[in-house]
């Protein structure tokens, strides 16, 4: 990519996490973002449709370096550990997540990480698509680990993560 781009594309990004750290993404205005990364709205539309595309690209890269902290192998091989990188992954990226996901948008970082997960585990064991099990485990590794952390957020990270941690190896023998 052309270093020009990435720079246009890079003050897009900062500018708009500093507004959506202070407004609802509904009252973020392409206008008011182009001003603040100091860039014409022409330009803004060479790269995004609108402010909810920019959103879902700043989103999507958040969810997708969420997903890479996992495997399909290790899910497979241990479950219980990527339950783990999950919940550390959800933590390494706390101040972003409660940027991008703030207000009404809370629920679907969630929804799209184990969307994700899915899609990455059944590309390599597309048979786990029918299985119940496998699915309520998905479910339950994204959704217990981001709210067990999300919901305590009143405790350090790293006591949280223990204690998830913990929680997980106590359903080991259930699993």
């Amino acid at each position: 990519m052309d270093l020009r781009v990435e720079k246009t594309i890079k003050s897009i990004f900062n500018a708009f996490l500093e507004m959506r750290a202070k407004s609802p993404l509904e009252k973020i205005s392409v206008t008011e973002l182009s001003e603040k990364a100091t860039i014409n709205k022409a330009t803004f539309y060479l790269h995004f449709k609108d402010i909810y595309d920019l959103s879902e690209t700043l989103e999507n890269e958040l969810v997708n370096s969420i997903i890479d902290k996992i495997t399909p192998e290790e899910f497979e091989r241990e479950p219980i550990m990527a339950i783990d990188a999950l919940t550390e992954a959800y933590a390494s990226k706390k101040n972003m997540i409660s940027v991008l996901f703030a207000d009404t948008r809370s629920h679907r970082l969630a929804y799209k990480v184990e969307q994700g997960v899915k899609t990455l585990l059944f590309s390599k064991n597309p048979e786990w698509k029918d299985h119940c099990g496998i699915n309520a485990l998905i479910t339950y590794a994204v959704f217990g680990s981001y709210y067990a952390f999300v919901n305590n957020e009143s405790f350090s990270a790293a006591e949280t993560i223990r204690s998830i941690g913990n929680i997980n190896r106590q359903l080991k023998p259930l699993l």
